[in-house]
């Protein structure tokens, strides 16, 4: 008798916390939705970037903003975006991938091609004889940088003559290699097929596998 009576008791007690906690759940769900629709009136705004080409790769530099694309596609925003114009260089082969750092921009691509902006001025510094597509680049100062260019890495010291040191350093046997990124002038980190890591701690002169 006594079981009996306690489960009396216990089953509408169990249906009055149940409802109680429903309660509470209902009010985090529309609380969550209430912050979400608020994030998204918030959020970005869509501008007209003045060409229809596709935009493969972007910077921040000296307060610009720069968009590379297909066809040597170069575009410019001075207003944090509101507005573009075009980047004032002319190139035709696809403009890939680039990198901001040090006070100098670089960006390139297909057919070697290869830009360079120190001090507010682009110069050329493209090498189709040398390389085919240039899959990524890093700067490790604002007159130096390291490319790979399918399994090979290199690096470019542009000298006060205006010619270009070039240097084969590495390659990777296990296949072509896809990304680069320099956390200051001598710590890199470079990303590849078949989960190739490999690090240099020299400003890109030596490698090796992580």
């Amino acid at each position: 008798m006594t079981s009996d009576g306690t489960k009396g008791f216990d089953q509408p007690r169990s249906k009055g916390v149940g409802l109680i906690v429903t309660i509470v759940l209902l009010m985090l769900i529309l609380g969550i939705g209430g912050a979400n629709a608020q994030e998204v009136r918030s959020g970005w705004d869509i501008v007209d970037s003045g060409t229809q080409v596709d935009l493969l790769t972007a910077e921040v530099h000296e307060g610009e903003i720069w968009a590379f694309g297909a066809d040597g596609t170069a575009i410019m925003s001075n207003d944090s975006g509101a507005t573009w114009t075009e980047g004032g260089f002319s190139v035709s082969n696809d403009l890939t991938t680039s990198d901001s750092n040090f006070g100098a921009m670089v960006v390139a691509g297909k057919g070697g091609t290869i830009l360079w902006m120190n001090e507010g001025v682009w110069t050329d510094l493209s090498q189709p004889e040398l390389f085919g597509e240039i899959t990524d680049i890093a700067l490790t100062g604002n007159r130096s940088f390291v490319l790979v260019t399918g399994s090979a890495i290199w690096t470019g010291l542009v000298m006060d003559s205006g010619n270009i040191d070039w240097e084969e350093r590495d390659s990777n046997p296990e296949g072509e290699l896809l990304s680069i990124s320099f956390l200051d002038s001598e710590n890199g980190l470079i990303a590849g097929e078949r989960g190739t890591i490999m690090a240099s701690s020299d400003g890109g002169v030596t490698w090796e596998y992580r």
